[in-house]
């Protein structure tokens, strides 16, 4: 009897250590199979220079690439060898499990929220999902919680069909319970500097720089993973930028 014991046990032993080594295999797999979309370098070497580098993006190419319409334009992170196309659909739902070809997949794509017009809207919000575990599109924002790493990549470049533009970070910080960072986005001139302002005080780094009715704003939303909000329903991590500067293609 207790020989039939000890082999059961054996085999349970083995049957977990399979599980455990497989969902590792699987997780490495997962990651390896998306990471074409996006490469993430963290050996990155940063200038103190006024000029920021950008890649030249025909969006038409994109459209191109990945058969899709929705492509509206592509996000770059200065000094990171981060560029991923940006999608926009009817609602805020479909690139939450649709990748930038449209297979449907848990990964999603980054995506500008359906209210705001890319070209026109003085606020833009997009979205990303972000893990641990996978190279989500939005997990390299998980690094802004390092105060030298904002230093080193405080811009980003929104390419679109026709314009480049520069943002540079103004606020940084984790939201559990105040929402209205996304849902406001009609304001008269004293709301918008209002919204700014509200925006600019939730930032975990005091950032100097100076905002008005005319600041064209660009925010990065994602899921935290940061430990410190382990237990909060809701924690979603947004990296805001200000935009510093418009180029005509």
């Amino acid at each position: 009897m207790k020989k039939y014991i000890k082999i059961i046990l054996m085999i349970l032993i083995s049957c977990a250590m399979l599980y455990i080594v497989g969902s590792k295999a699987y997780k490495i797999y997962v990651s390896n199979k998306y990471s074409h979309e996006f490469t993430i370098n963290h050996n990155s070497s940063y200038s103190s220079s006024d000029k920021v580098n950008y890649q030249e993006i025909n969006i038409s190419s994109l459209v191109e690439k990945y058969n899709n319409t929705d492509i509206i334009g592509s996000l770059e992170i200065e000094n990171e060898n981060y560029l991923t196309p940006i999608v926009q659909t009817k609602d805020n739902n479909y690139y939450l499990n649709h990748l930038l070809d449209k297979t449907k997949d848990f990964m999603g794509a980054p995506y500008l929220d359906y209210r705001l017009d890319i070209d026109n809207s003085k606020k833009l919000l997009i979205y990303a999902h972000n893990s641990t575990a996978y190279a989500t599109p939005f997990r390299v924002l998980m690094n802004f919680y390092d105060k030298d790493y904002l230093e080193h990549h405080n811009h980003v470049i929104l390419t679109t069909k026709d314009k480049v533009r520069i943002y540079e970070v103004f606020s940084v910080f984790t939201e559990t319970d105040d929402f209205s960072y996304y849902e406001k986005i009609k304001f008269n001139d004293k709301t918008y500097v209002e919204h700014l302002n509200m925006l600019k005080n939730k930032s975990m780094y005091d950032i100097d720089t100076t905002l008005d009715k005319d600041t064209k704003i660009l925010l990065l939303q994602t899921c935290s993973t940061h430990p410190d909000y382990a237990k909060s329903k809701y924690k979603y991590f947004i990296v805001a930028y200000k935009e510093i500067m418009e180029i005509n293609k």
